[in-house]
């Protein structure tokens, strides 16, 4: 029996966001909407004074704001999802980490009138910007409604999650998901499993970085590129290798990328190099890769698989 029956739930996720969480709430839980919405903060385990500012944001918004108290810090933000959702029943589901911001009250009408009006979507997003100490930048810049492409959602990371509506049954994980954290790629491919992915235009959420991320590849990219590989693996039998085509498509430009950085980096050895090169220059992802590099960056590629 659910606590709650809901038209959309409204998930903020929490872990020592007190310089933001209650601009998060506070952006999430007054938003104008016509129908049953609730906020469900999660804090999970916080060592600074988090929780206190949660339990500040309820007594101002009790009839919106539920909160919830972990007594034990959990890794995997996606099991903790799943647990949420376990106390209500809705339509659809909505999410936030509690250093991010929604940007437009009326985001999520906007995007549950669009979800009503088009029962083929999984996900409706919208545009994000990022703010740093000095400057923004947008995350991407969608002018006009557009719809997803598979290479979008399988390859590239074109929306962020704290813009997105999605259908509850679309945020719902198989167990041997758990393990995985990037929950936002995992939605994604859920979402267009279940049918279509369409951005809205207009800047509606907002996230934040102490400092501009860096272009080049670093070993916590590597990894999470290789735990992709697996979770794509996993989505493929999952699915009943129904998108097996997109899915070998997004497995060969990890696979591509991560074979690269070894090389770079010195990381496959003598014996090793010669069939990890002929293999990145058979793999799909070859002829993309080498289209988007200036005339000497791809002597130098051509060099450095010789």
């Amino acid at each position: 029996m659910y606590s709650y029956e809901l038209e959309v739930a409204g998930i903020c996720l929490v872990y020592n966001n007190a310089r933001y969480v209650r601009d998060s709430i506070n952006a999430m839980a007054s938003q104008n909407v016509n129908f049953r919405y609730k906020v469900y903060v999660y804090d999970n385990a916080s060592t600074d004074n988090s929780k206190e500012l949660i339990e500040e944001m309820y007594r101002r918004y009790p009839d919106i704001v539920i909160p919830m108290f972990a007594n034990n810090h959990t890794d995997s933000w996606l099991a903790v999802i799943q647990d949420v959702m376990c106390n209500f029943d809705a339509t659809y589901v909505a999410l936030c980490m509690g250093d991010e911001f929604w940007a437009d009250n009326n985001k999520l009408q906007l995007q549950f009138d669009f979800m009503e009006n088009n029962a083929d979507n999984g996900i409706c997003t919208t545009n994000t910007l990022i703010r740093r100490p000095r400057e923004e930048s947008r995350f991407n810049s969608f002018k006009q409604e557009a719809l997803l492409k598979p290479e979008d959602i399988f390859m590239d990371n074109l929306v962020h999650f704290s813009s997105f509506l999605m259908r509850k049954k679309v945020a719902e994980c198989k167990e041997n998901e758990y393990n995985f954290n990037f929950f936002s790629y995992i939605f994604l491919t859920h979402g267009y499993d279940y049918g279509k992915i369409t951005t809205m235009p207009g800047v509606m959420s907002i996230i934040m970085e102490k400092n501009k991320k860096s272009e080049e590849l670093t070993e916590a990219d590597i990894s999470e590129m290789s735990e992709k590989v697996r979770y794509l693996e996993i989505y493929d039998a999952n699915t009943g290798f129904k998108h097996n085509r997109i899915v070998e498509l997004a497995k060969d430009k990890l696979e591509f990328l991560i074979g690269l950085y070894k090389i770079d980096n010195g990381k496959v050895t003598r014996n090793d190099a010669p069939e990890l090169k002929k293999a990145l220059k058979e793999n799909s992802y070859y002829n993309n890769y080498v289209a988007g590099l200036g005339f000497k960056d791809k002597i130098a590629l051509k060099m450095k698989l010789k």
